[in-house]
């Protein structure tokens, strides 16, 4: 069955109770000619009335509980309620305007008639823009949209307020708000003319009388000064609700001394007196927060140094001191860090810098200090660039006589490792000797300084108590012990006296005696120059395995290549220099010992003075010409080693060579040239790679103008060169035989 209309219905019930109906009558006449606004109110009305009338008439006419079908029929359209097809919703554009939501009770829709969706309180105070208006059943709802044109929903009008522009309305507040942010403007207006910074207001406190909750979402508060002055709008978000007039506190680390008579110290900021300055006039006193007031005045919360809270009192009654540290007292001395486990400080706050033990027995300026409230003394030191290093305790330091610092004590050995050095009388620097007539000996250092300049300097003596002076330490090496540094060498030495012993180590422990060695060829592969005056090598017998550690006095010294062949390096290295440019080696071809290894001039014919066979040399024929020409006498080559090919055959030379004469042997040719060992004119073996087939030596003769330079004179196929080094053929290490 169909709804009868209420407004059949309303009619009806005029007719039968027309006292009931008139006293709502106005009423509902102005909610049904809302609802259909844009239809003619007046015909409608007329209608249902005369249709009412002749339904009335007629039914007074039967039993007033009886209905007949007919009759209900025939009333049908006048007297049920209008379906949902039937009722009248009105949409309407409307020029847009803001508005807040002020109602926190109200249905929030996702359309008129439809599902609700929240209610008002999640809104209220917020700001929307509304563009769309809809009526139904004469009321109007809103279509919120916020600050980013997003539909929130619908709500009826009398939920909102008007609001002037999209700041929305005013809200009363009535708080004190301090600026905490320092990067926001303050507003002169909503359109956003500015009216200053609050980098220029950070920290003051206003009186935010009222705010703005705009529709882009934030809130912005409307301040006051203390004299009732409007200072702008400021977003929320810079600022924070404070406790009072006094805002909040902001944090310091400074120290003040009370200066100004008759001041209040303050309990609190309801003005409760708590002292008086006159009472504690010159203290000193900590600051470890402080107030920006509303009525102007900065206000400190003041400590003792037992951490007692001794109360307010307005910074004009103060005067701001250095710190706890007291005044600054100028000073210039010289000091060594003599402790390792003080803090340094940056700063009287006690923010450590670095510790002690960064700087220990280092010398720095004291270029002034502090006498601290806590009763200790505190330098401040410089280093020799003007770095600052911090703030020390001065019980961890030692002062000294001057830039050289404190002496500290010692008591180790060093080995003098550098010529052309100034031993020093005093540090005044009046010289005392050179280190030339003590190199590599081993001395005691009794005590040193680390000057101000950054060197270090030792005071050293000799075995016989004899004091040799300063010397900066760059000139010198740390000892395990006695015996000093190891120095390294690779001398080929004969065992030649008896009853000396051969030692495990320097506590003298005997590993062996030369008795069981005598005329024995041996490497001293290094040494030591003894504190107590001899040398003693580290000696290895021909399998590698080491003897021990034999005082120098027991062995006798292998030749150069100069002494073993009878020659030298300036007459060698002139006679190639006067060929270096000429065709005399260079170009000639190169020929291999294979074709004629039984007569040396075969492999020993340079272009500039070829034999019956012509022009050819092989590496080896290269450098015995070169070297018989410089007046070096070959024979000795094969009375020491004499395969076949003679002088011609590079074993024959690394034989002869290793068995007499010193030599050094490298890995490479980078660890050659890194060694800076080489020297014009010396001899370069290589020896080949037997794990390959058919292994070949190479020699050459170094030619580099210094010891890295790389450069060799060789015969190499297809004829001889002056090249960077390098082999034919593979090679597993390199021999330098040195010519003098």
């Amino acid at each position: 069955m169909k709804k009868k209309s209420w407004l059949t219905g309303l009619l009806l019930l005029s007719l039968c109770f027309p006292s009931a109906v008139g006293a709502s009558e106005e009423t509902k006449s102005s909610s049904s000619v809302d609802i259909v606004e844009q239809t003619s109110s007046e015909s409608i009305i007329q209608e249902s009335t005369s249709t009412t009338e002749s339904v009335v008439e007629s039914m007074t006419q039967e039993s007033s509980d009886t209905t007949t079908d007919s009759t209900v029929e025939s009333s049908t359209s006048l007297e049920e309620e209008p379906t949902k097809e039937q009722e009248v919703t009105v949409t309407r554009e409307i020029e847009s305007f803001y508005v807040s939501v002020t109602s926190e009770h109200d249905d929030i829709f996702d359309k008129v008639g439809g599902v609700v969706i929240g209610k008002t309180s999640q809104l209220v105070n917020h700001t929307f823009l509304v563009s769309e208006a809809v009526e139904e059943n004469g009321e109007t709802y809103y279509a919120l949209y916020n600050g980013k044109n997003k539909l929130e929903g619908y709500v009826l009008s009398t939920a909102v307020k008007k609001a002037d522009g999209a700041q929305g309305i005013y809200m009363s507040f009535g708080k004190y708000v301090t600026i905490k942010n320092s990067t926001d403007k303050v507003y002169q207006n909503f359109d956003w003319k500015v009216r200053t910074t609050t980098d220029k207001i950070k920290n003051k406190t206003y009186l935010a009388k009222g705010y703005y909750q705009h529709i882009d979402g934030q809130v912005y508060y409307s301040l006051y000064d203390d004299k009732g002055s409007w200072q702008g709008y400021v977003n929320a978000k810079s600022t924070k609700i404070a406790p009072g007039k006094e805002g909040f506190p902001i944090k310091m680390d400074e120290y003040v001394t009370i200066t100004k008579k008759n001041y209040q110290v303050w309990e609190n900021f309801k003005w409760v007196e708590k002292n008086n300055s006159s009472n504690i006039l010159n203290n000193l006193y900590q600051v470890r927060e402080r107030f920006e007031h509303m009525n102007g005045s900065t206000y400190y919360s003041l400590y003792d140094n037992k951490g007692k809270w001794m109360g307010y009192i307005n910074a004009n009654g103060v005067t701001k001191a250095s710190g706890a540290q007291g005044p600054w007292i100028k000073e210039n001395k010289y000091v060594t860090v003599s402790s390792n486990n003080y803090d340094m400080w940056q700063n009287f706050n006690w923010v450590k810098k670095q510790s002690s033990s960064k700087l220990y027995n280092k010398t720095y300026k004291v270029t002034g200090k502090y006498k601290h409230f806590n009763g200790s003394t505190y330098y401040s030191l410089y280093d020799n660039k003007g770095s600052w290093q911090g703030y020390v305790n001065a019980n961890a330091t030692k002062t000294g006589n001057g830039a050289q610092g404190a002496f500290i004590s010692d008591n180790r050995y060093a080995t003098i490792t550098k010529k052309n050095y100034d031993m020093w009388q005093n540090f005044s620097w009046k010289q005392k000797s050179k280190t030339n007539g003590i190199y590599h000996e081993t001395l005691q250092i009794r005590g040193y300084y680390n000057h101000f300049n950054g060197s270090k300097y030792y005071s050293l003596y000799n075995n016989k108590g004899t004091w040799k002076g300063y010397l900066n330490s760059s000139a010198a090496q740390i000892g395990d012990g006695k015996q000093g540094i190891w120095l390294s060498s690779n001398d080929a030495v004969t065992i030649s006296k008896r009853n000396y012993d051969m030692w495990q180590n320097f506590s003298w422990k005997k590993k062996n005696n030369t008795n069981q060695f005598i005329n024995q060829r041996v490497r001293a592969k290094g040494y030591y120059n003894h504190f107590n005056g001899d040398r003693y090598y580290s000696i290895y017998n021909n399998n590698g395995t080491w003897l021990g550690y034999l005082n120098s006095n027991a062995v006798s010294f292998k030749r150069t290549v100069g002494d073993f062949l009878g020659t030298d390096r300036n007459r060698l290295v002139s006679r190639l220099k006067s060929h270096e440019n000429d065709r005399f080696y260079l170009g000639t071809p190169y020929r291999s010992l294979n074709g004629n290894p039984y007569n040396r001039g075969y492999v020993m014919s340079p272009n500039g003075a070829p034999t019956g066979f012509g022009p050819g040399m092989n590496c080896t024929g290269f450098v015995a010409y070169a070297y018989q020409d410089g007046g070096a006498n070959l024979n000795k080559i094969t009375s020491a080693s004499n395969q076949w090919g003679g002088i011609g055959n590079a074993y024959n030379w690394r034989n002869a060579l290793t068995a007499n004469t010193d030599y050094q042997v490298f890995n490479s040719i980078n660890q050659l040239l890194s060694s800076g060992q080489a020297k014009r004119g010396d001899i370069l073996y290589f020896e080949p790679n037997y794990n390959l087939p058919g292994p070949d030596p190479h020699i050459g003769i170094f030619w580099g103008a210094n010891g890295k330079d790389n450069k060799i004179w060789h015969s190499t196929y297809p004829v001889n060169n002056i090249s960077h080094i390098y082999s034919g053929t593979p090679f597993t290490k390199i021999y330098l035989f040195s010519l003098d």
